[in-house]
């Protein structure tokens, strides 16, 4: 009787030791992930039964909750059962003749949360061949925090069905160097997209996930390799609705809910009516959008009666279906707006560079019409471009150099610019001067004479900008000449160096846009540290950007 005892407890422990998996105590720090040691239907098998359950054996247990770092392309449903080291996979009824992908990411992890160390993929066919598609390619990401996106293939019929936001018709995981490679796939064309799966449900979520794309719309995949480069993107396909609106006498202000993208929308299309009387409506009027921020104005003709109107909008996308109509009331106003306008601050980045950004930022959207000057403590003069339309931050930028080790006066007058009802700038005092802004630029012992260097890929591109990003937050811009660059009089430090196509010629590093599809310009950083040294010229820099998916 007491050997009985002792056998039954012993049974109990045994079975509920199994009963659960938990996280092994003990023993130095556990950091690597799992990795498949063998797998049922082999890859690359041909002629596989229908309902065959696919088996993957790791090389350490796997944790609960791991089905989520599977998928199968083309999708069906399936169901997972996790045994130890062991993952069982059971998928519906496949489909005759079809190519299988099973892809495990690393949302897969063992039960220290160790992620898979490498995406894998198990392809077999459930007819005699396979699928003879095959493209491979990688992820830049200037920001270099790049965290293992997922490529997400979509062919014609997908698109046509549900766009983007659907299943799409193959899916995996970059490896950590940001490449990918698809083989065995259905042999078309395709629109190929990489995002951050925050949410890891295998759907790209726009306005929500970071996503990149190559610079054609669509890519043919052939039984020969196709070799592309993803960029970063935007893909943010709400509409902008506006959120508030102000009169007096004859203008409206309105801002909207987002900044307003001219490149994805085109301009709204506005009715003004009476409220009380629909038929009665303001026609003659002019739609105005303000730079760098999200607000616009309407001016009108005629002055609006103390009663309410309807602003009536429809929106459109450029080059694409879709519109929002939407509708916001407001109260007319005959006050006349007197209030003027005033400089609340400006900033400046003069202690870095001899061509800093000044940006003024004022108490509502102003126009400056007068032409800007830098007058330097030894007498010369600089010439400053702003922008040709009302905003309520004003970037204003240095057409030349300034010198080093000197100190620049801009004067600005309450005749220098006005707000859209005419008001003149506010001075300060009893002078009409508005504002008197002083930058001191930095001294020449910190600066680096210059920078040298190019790649010999890029001597016949056209459109081609050099960059110098640097340590101390900023990027310095230069032209390109025959694959060579010259950076003149740039703080010293260091820094890293690549290049963008400014196809639009507007001299920033645009990235693309899904809807509408606009292709993103190409661009490429050198991972390389380069430094530039205080009162030196450092030549002949061979920069590594030619072979961006290397």
């Amino acid at each position: 009787m007491y050997k009985k005892r002792i056998f039954a407890v012993i049974s109990l422990i045994t079975v509920f030791s199994c009963a659960h998996q938990m996280t092994p105590g003990g023993g130095p720090d556990d950091k690597t992930g799992p990795s498949v040691h063998s797998i049922t239907p082999r890859t690359g098998s041909v002629n596989v039964d229908k309902n065959t359950e696919i088996i993957l054996t790791f090389s350490e247990w796997i944790a609960s909750g791991s089905e989520r770092g599977i998928s199968i392309f083309p999708p069906v449903e399936f169901k997972t059962k996790i045994k130890g080291k062991v993952l069982h996979i059971q998928p519906d009824e496949l489909s005759d003749s079809t190519t299988y992908h099973v892809e495990i990411n690393s949302s897969l992890k063992d039960l220290r949360g160790n992620p898979v160390t490498t995406p894998y993929t198990l392809v077999f066919s459930t007819g005699p061949t396979l699928d003879s598609g095959v493209i491979e390619g990688c992820v830049t990401d200037p920001s270099r925090d790049l965290l293992q996106p997922k490529i997400a293939l979509f062919s014609e019929k997908e698109l046509a069905d549900t766009g983007l936001v659907g299943p799409p018709s193959y899916l995996l995981q970059t490896d950590s160097t940001g490449r990918f490679r698809f083989n065995n796939i259905r042999t078309g064309k395709y629109r190929v997209i990489g995002y951050f799966d925050v949410n890891n449900d295998s759907r790209l979520q726009a306005g929500t996930e970071q996503v990149f794309m190559p610079q054609d719309s669509m890519i043919a995949i052939k039984n020969q390799l196709a070799d592309i480069a993803l960029f970063p993107a935007v893909f943010d396909t709400a509409f902008p609705r506006i959120i508030s609106l102000q009169t007096s006498n004859k203008l409206i202000k309105g801002k909207w809910n987002k900044p307003f993208d001219s490149l994805s929308f085109n301009q709204p299309e506005i009715v003004i009516e009476n409220a009380k009387n629909p038929s009665e409506k303001i026609t003659d009027f002019k739609y105005l959008l303000y730079t760098n921020t999200i607000g616009f104005a309407i001016k009108t003709a005629v002055t609006a009666e103390k009663t309410e109107y309807r602003f009536i909008y429809t929106m459109s996308r450029k080059n694409s279906i879709g519109s929002l109509r939407d509708t916001v009331a407001f109260n007319g106003s005959d006050s006349a707006d007197t209030v003027r306008p005033a400089l609340k601050r400006w900033d400046s980045d003069n202690a870095r560079d001899l061509r800093p950004l000044l940006k003024m930022i004022w108490t509502e959207p102003v126009l400056l019409k007068d032409s800007l000057l830098m007058t330097g403590s030894s007498g010369d003069t600089v010439f400053v471009s702003s922008p040709e339309s009302f905003s309520d931050t004003t970037t204003a930028v240095m057409l030349s150099d300034l010198k080093p080790g000197s100190s620049y006066q801009m004067v600005i007058f309450d005749r220098s610019g006005e707000d859209l009802s005419g008001n003149a700038i506010a001075i300060k005092d009893t002078s009409d001067t508005a504002a008197n802004i002083v930058i001191t630029t930095p001294d020449i012992d910190s600066l680096a004479t210059s920078l040298q260097g190019g790649a010999k890929c890029l001597s016949n591109r056209s459109n081609i900008k050099w960059v110098f990003s640097h340590f101390n937050g900023k990027t310095y811009t230069t032209d390109d000449s025959s694959g060579t660059f010259l950076f003149s009089l740039i703080p010293a430090g260091e820094g890293l160096i690549g290049y963008f196509e400014d196809r639009n010629g507007n001299g920033l590093q645009d990235p693309g846009k899904l809807v509408p599809w606009i292709g993103p310009e190409e661009q490429m950083m050198s991972p390389d540290t380069v430094e530039a040294r205080a009162r030196w010229d450092i030549e002949g820099l061979e920069i590594p950007v030619c072979e961006i998916c290397k």
